[in-house]
């Protein structure tokens, strides 16, 4: 068997960006790139380098969807979607409100639940969608600033575009478009898991998305960024032989109803789990009126029961998920289009 290589690319924008979402409105951004968008990114890079052949309906390699990052003096903050049951119950009505925006929870918090604990949540360390298991700051000055930066890790701005219209005759559409800035140090992260030839192939296709850009509007200059490569800490080494339960880091697709009913057993309070809707028009041409087929996923952060079919562990990760057909029809002129729910899930200790 091949050598199991992980590790983090960070990508570190240097430019607006925006990202599609499900209502295909221009006037507003999506803020998580997910996993199924990074997996078709990388497999349209091969196809414009000339490696369709590196192209298969069920990839080798596992990916996570794209987190916040930010850089620190003494090294780099993670952060991870916050799965229910992180926070010990709390009758404070503020506090409770507080945490229910939370999104994101740094990844040392997220080490001490993966372990089996609960945390007694602090209103001092919410940051906007952001909990942060501690702050880098001496006095009450200072913690305000270093919760000012993390809550306003990304800004936004809503342009006036105008739609010319290739026909002669009809006028010009005005439409607005928001595009999202990262603050300086900030960016979006992804876990790496595959082989060291999955993982040449991914860091080519990432290199040449650099300069290609990712997200919409690339020809206008959105969505560069720079690529950087980092080990994962000792807080992602999570324990893979003694846990009871898994949260996934990507978006998931069971491979089968088997699997689907020993995920979500009956009567077990900690499953708990979102689901959300993935779809998109096709930008081939001459396909691109045509809407891609949708596809029904479990969003990152939800729990799972263990269960024994599941790939790995990886480091500590164990490894799952499918890929679907979305291309509307069968047809000899229109290539395949496939969304992979293959997910890389943490094991988690859950008293």
């Amino acid at each position: 068997m091949s050598q199991i290589v992980s590790c983090i690319f960070q990508l570190e924008f240097h430019g607006p960006l925006h990202i599609a979402n499900p209502r295909a409105e221009y006037d507003s951004s999506e803020r998580v790139v997910h996993s199924d968008t990074l997996y078709a990114a990388i497999m349209s890079a091969w196809a414009m380098l000339d490696a369709s052949d590196w192209i298969t309906p069920e990839p080798t390699f596992a990916l996570s969807s794209l987190f916040p990052y930010k850089q620190k003096q003494n090294g780099c903050q993670y952060f991870l979607p916050k799965p229910v049951g992180v926070f010990k119950a709390n009758n404070d009505q503020s506090i409770r409100k507080k945490i229910k925006k939370v999104r994101y929870i740094d990844l040392e918090l997220f080490a001490q639940w993966a372990k089996g604990f609960t945390i007694e949540a602090n209103a001092d360390h919410v940051a906007g969608d952001f909990y942060v298991s501690k702050l880098d700051a001496e006095t009450e000055e200072e913690k305000k600033q270093e919760q000012n930066k993390i809550r306003n890790y990304i800004s936004s701005e809503v342009y006036p575009r105008v739609r010319v219209p290739r026909m002669e005759g009809k006028d010009a559409e005005p439409y607005y478009i928001e595009r999202i800035w990262f603050a300086e140090g900030c960016g979006l992260y992804c876990i790496f898991i595959g082989t060291q030839e999955d993982y040449d192939k991914v860091k080519t296709a990432l290199n040449f998305l650099q300069d290609e850009g990712i997200g919409t509007d690339r020809h206008v200059g959105n969505g560069l960024f720079k690529l950087n490569e980092a080990n994962l800490p000792n807080e992602f080494h999570f324990n893979a032989n003694d846990h009871k339960y898994l949260v996934n880091l990507s978006l998931f697709c069971p491979e089968s109803v088997e699997q689907l009913k020993n995920l979500l057993p009956q009567n077990d309070n900690h499953i708990s789990y979102e689901l959300v809707r993935r779809g998109g028009w096709i930008t081939t041409e001459p396909y691109l009126t045509l809407r891609k087929k949708h596809v029904t996923m479990f969003r990152e952060g939800s729990v799972f029961a263990t269960t024994d079919n599941l790939n790995g562990p990886y480091g500590g990760f164990l490894v799952a998920g499918k890929t679907h057909k979305v291309h509307p029809w069968n047809d000899d002129q229109l290539h395949k289009i496939y969304r992979s729910g293959r997910a890389i899930f943490v094991p988690v200790k859950i008293d």
